[in-house]
């Protein structure tokens, strides 16, 4: 996918399985739709599942903008584009600060709402170590994913990442994004994007 001009909405990817009510599926940072492939195909006989990508993020076009207002106006694209007049939202950290947002600028496109793994407040971004880690892995010289997992784990704090358990939210974030750099780099030919690192804003 090519790039879309600041500002403009941007036409969003997505995998639709199952029949029933429109529901959107919105991940989290440096997740896809396809994370959720295994949960829709649980609820396809009772909900039409959109397994979006949101900018920036799997299939789905790069642009500068990260603000949620900006994702909450791609989405509401993808139901305009449609012709969904309401749907069901269920959005997983990122994912739910956008569908939080979408219902707060249009509600009435919103048939229902949930939410995980975020609350609806403001709150200080911890992913600058791992962005930056991210940014200096020597990808082309790497040999496995448990290589580039120990390399990010030195590079960020032990007290961030390394010691915690796997469980830890923190940690599953540092994995996540190791899978996205690795998505994208692999992918770059087909389209793929790093995320614009440094445009985001907070709700």
């Amino acid at each position: 996918m090519g790039s879309s001009p600041e500002g403009s909405p941007v036409p969003l990817a997505s995998t639709v399985i199952g029949q029933g009510p429109p529901t959107l599926i919105l991940h989290g940072l440096f997740g896809s739709g396809v994370n959720w492939r295994s949960i829709a195909r649980r609820l396809e006989t009772r909900l039409e599942c959109h397994l979006v990508d949101q900018r920036n993020h799997g299939r789905s076009p790069h642009a500068r903008g990260m603000a949620y207002p900006a994702l909450a106006a791609d989405v509401l694209g993808y139901l305009d584009a449609r012709r969904i007049d309401r749907a069901g939202l269920i959005g997983h950290s990122m994912g739910g600060k956008t569908a939080m947002t979408l219902a707060l600028l249009a509600p009435e496109r919103v048939r229902w709402l949930i939410v995980a793994d975020i609350a609806p407040a403001s709150s200080p971004s911890d992913h600058r170590p791992i962005l930056d880690a991210l940014k200096a892995l020597p990808i082309d010289t790497l040999a496995s994913r448990t290589g580039a997992d120990a390399a990010l784990a030195r590079a960020v704090s032990e007290s961030r990442v390394a010691a915690v358990p796997a469980s830890e939210p923190r940690l599953r974030r540092h994995r996540s994004a190791l899978a996205h750099r690795s998505r994208c780099d692999r992918g770059r030919a087909a389209g793929a994007h790093r995320l614009p690192i440094g445009n985001e804003r907070r709700l």
